[in-house]
């Protein structure tokens, strides 16, 4: 038997014996006992079924597993530049890049890029020629970034947009038509994520270790562009 309705018995009992000793009616005496056992027998009633219904379970946030997350590993891009080296006039360059996630905030890169060096030709003090005119110089290089901060956008004010700072350095091969040398730089990306999409602004300044370049004195440089891209 539950403990409640031993209680409700015993309760019973004793209040019987104390309204016999009261020399009552014995039909006011069998009311009154009825209406104290309905009372307590309601009451136990509705304390089981509020027990009843009261099932806790235990719930857990988050995903099933690894594959309900989308994952990013990459990303590439297209754009364009304006390449401005010593004692020439600045010229437009179009390039490649792709990049590849290494961790939280690094990442490697890789980039092909096809400019006009050079609008005239240089010559040495000999006469000799040095730089070709109209040769269009191929850069091919690799890097390493990190991102240094990030954020969020608003235009409207009604909806934002994440975006990031990075810092990278560069390390490469630049074909100059009949010479080459080693290129190497450090540079900025501004990156502004919109959706699978992004768009960035980038700043270099580069040296290229071609010996025709240097003694032209037009082996330092900078450059600044916009890309575009999407994620992978």
């Amino acid at each position: 038997m539950k403990p409640g309705r031993l209680l409700l018995l015993k309760s019973l009992f004793l209040l019987k014996l104390f309204l016999s000793r009261l020399s009552l009616p014995g039909l006011l005496s069998r009311t009154l006992l009825l209406i104290v056992a309905s009372s307590f027998a309601g009451g136990l009633v509705n304390a089981e079924q509020l027990t009843d219904i009261y099932q806790p379970r235990v719930l857990e946030a988050g995903v099933a597993s690894d594959a309900d997350i989308e994952q990013r590993h990459g990303s590439w891009g297209v754009g364009i530049a304006q390449i401005a080296q010593e004692n020439l006039p600045s010229t437009l360059g179009l390039n490649a890049s792709a990049r590849y996630f290494a961790g939280e905030r690094w990442y490697v890169l890789a980039n092909i890029q096809l400019a006009n060096l050079s609008d005239r030709v240089i010559r040495d003090d000999q006469g000799e020629t040095l730089v070709k005119k109209d040769v269009t110089s191929v850069l091919v290089n690799t890097g390493l970034g990190y991102q240094l901060m990030q954020g969020n956008a608003s235009f409207s004010g009604n909806r934002s947009y994440p975006w990031q700072f990075a810092l990278e350095g560069y390390l490469g091969e630049q074909f100059n038509g009949e010479s080459s040398g080693l290129y190497y730089g450090v540079g900025s990306s501004w990156q502004l994520q919109i959706n699978d999409f992004w768009v960035s602004l980038d700043l270099k300044n580069f040296t290229i270790a071609d010996d025709n370049l240097k003694q032209a004195e037009i082996d330092n440089g900078i450059q600044w562009g916009i890309t575009f891209g999407s994620y992978y």
